[in-house]
Formats: structure tokens, sequence, C-alpha cells
């Protein structure tokens, strides 16, 4: 992958107006902002993603390499628990569970790992993921008797489930309606 920056904005345009301006420190006059080294050459590079692959070893099974598209971020603190719980309780076969459990579908898991980083900050508490018998998987929080759930099954949309025992409040919702919801409820975590 190459490592060519693309250039997506340069205020070089806007020096000339800007010059204009007095820049003394007198009172009641307008003061340039910008450093003079600025107005000549500002761009703004994003880098190129590169991809990364992980390589999950569930308990049973073979290993599993999921991909992702890294800008020079790397992955949220939160990543690397949600990929070992996810590792330790992936239902890698049919019957996983004793009884007629699908395996865990990949395409979910994708989906799951997609919503948690659109949801999650850098620094939100990692949730725990677990397979669900119809090929799908969710993620889970509990604490101090407040439970959320943000399920992706296998035959339906994605919703989310939240209870606070102390006030009783229980909610089951679709999650794509309610992303900012979620948000406000992670950090509860």
């Amino acid at each position: 992958m190459s490592a060519v920056a693309e250039r997506l904005f340069d205020t070089s345009a806007c020096a000339s107006r800007l010059r204009h301006l007095d820049t003394t420190a007198a009172p009641n006059q307008q003061t340039d902002v910008f450093a003079r080294d600025e107005r000549q050459s500002t761009a703004f590079y994003l880098a190129a993603p590169r991809p990364i692959s992980i390589v999950l070893h569930p308990r049973l099974g073979d290993p599993i390499v999921l991909t992702y598209l890294d800008f020079g971020t790397g992955l949220p603190a939160w990543a690397d628990s949600v990929l070992r719980s996810l590792a330790e309780r992936w239902g890698v076969k049919p019957g996983w569970d004793s009884y007629d459990a699908k395996a865990s579908d990949r395409e979910h898991v994708v989906r799951l790992l997609n919503y948690l980083s659109a949801l999650m900050q850098g620094t939100s508490t990692p949730p725990i993921v677990t397979p669900l018998s119809d090929g799908g998987v969710q993620a889970e929080w509990h604490r101090q008797n407040k439970d959320l759930e943000v399920v992706v099954p296998g035959d339906r949309p994605a919703w989310y489930y939240y209870y606070d025992a102390a006030t009783e409040n229980e909610e089951e919702e679709d999650l794509n309606a309610n992303h900012a919801r979620v948000r406000d409820l992670i950090r509860q975590f």
C-alpha cells in the first residue's frame, strides 16, 4: 500500500486576503490569528489507510482472520479485551451449545465490531462478547444493577436492550435508529 498522503485542504488561497490585516497589538484592532508561516502553506494530510490483520485463535476450530483498515491510530484501548472475549466464546461449529446452535457467522461478528467501533469511545469499558444460537453475536455490559446488550442476531436487524434495576427502566429498541442513546448508555459502564 502506498504511503503517499492525499492533500485535502490548502489554506494558501486565503493567504493574500489575510496579509492585509493589521497584526499589531493595538487595542480595538483586528488581529491576525494565523502565524505568518502557516499563512504561506498550510495543508492537511490524511494518511493512506493500511490493512491490518488480526488472528483470533478460538478454543476450538481453526484460526479466524479479521482485517481492518488502520488510518494510523491503531486499535482503541477496548479492542484487545473485546477480541479476546470473542476468541474465548466463538461458536465455531454447529451445536457448539450442546443443542442445535448455529456456528457464529463471521458477517454478524464483523457487523458487531463495526457497531462497537461507531458507538464506543477509546476509553469505554469493554463488553463481554457472546455468541448466539442463531449464528449472531452480542456484546454485553453488567454493572451496578444495570445491564446493556447490543445484539446482532442472525435473523433480524440489530437491536439493544437496557435494564436498570434501581429505576426499573427497561428499553428494547432498534440499534440503527438509536445510536446516540446507546452511546450514552455505554458511558454508564
